[in-house]
């Protein structure tokens, strides 16, 4: 039987200190999930693939009943491969503060934390509500700083030296908004 693990990033005070210390965020949605919505500080490393996730979608949609719910079940606990496995401990390696999200309800980085955990990791803290609470987040906090700081804007095209000259001037904090 496996001890159950829990680590969560849930108050303003943790999400502000991920952003604000850039703190790598570890996504584990589906590529696609990524591509459509991603935060800074995010890398992707997704537990299922695309067809996976389609297929739990498909017979989930809209079906309470106990064999779609057992059958979305199933499928999201579904163990790593070696492999799987394997890339989150060298990303873990290099980035130990690491966090994990996923969407909102945080079954897939349960997985992960809880596997991670079984093959002798350190707990591996995952965002409560996921990319929503973080864009929820990143909304909310510029607002807040609207209000607080003046802010400076800096737009172009890609290869423009945007990032290079955020760099060179060292602006904290810094968020960098991209077009995916």
């Amino acid at each position: 039987m496996s001890h159950q693990v829990s680590a969560t990033i849930s108050t303003t005070g943790d999400l502000r200190k991920l952003f604000y210390e850039n703190i790598p965020i570890i996504d584990v949605r589906t590529p696609g999930e990524f591509k459509s919505t991603a935060v800074p500080n995010s890398v992707n490393l997704p537990l299922l693939t695309e067809d996976e996730c389609h297929a739990i979608g498909i017979h989930f949609e809209g079906d309470t009943s106990i064999g779609a719910i057992e059958f979305a079940e199933d499928s999201i606990n579904i163990v790593p491969t070696p492999k799987v496995i394997a890339t989150y401990k060298k990303f873990r390696e290099k980035h130990p503060n690491a966090v994990l999200s996923c969407s909102k309800d945080g079954r897939r980085s349960a997985v992960i934390q809880q596997n991670l955990y079984e093959h002798r990791q350190r707990q591996i803290p995952i965002v409560e509500g996921g990319i929503y609470s973080l864009n929820k987040f990143l909304i909310d906090e510029s607002e807040y700083l609207g209000c607080k700081t003046d802010f400076f804007l800096l737009s172009g095209k890609t290869g423009s030296g945007k990032t290079r000259l955020l760099r060179k001037v060292n602006i904290r904090p810094t968020l960098f908004f991209k077009k995916h």
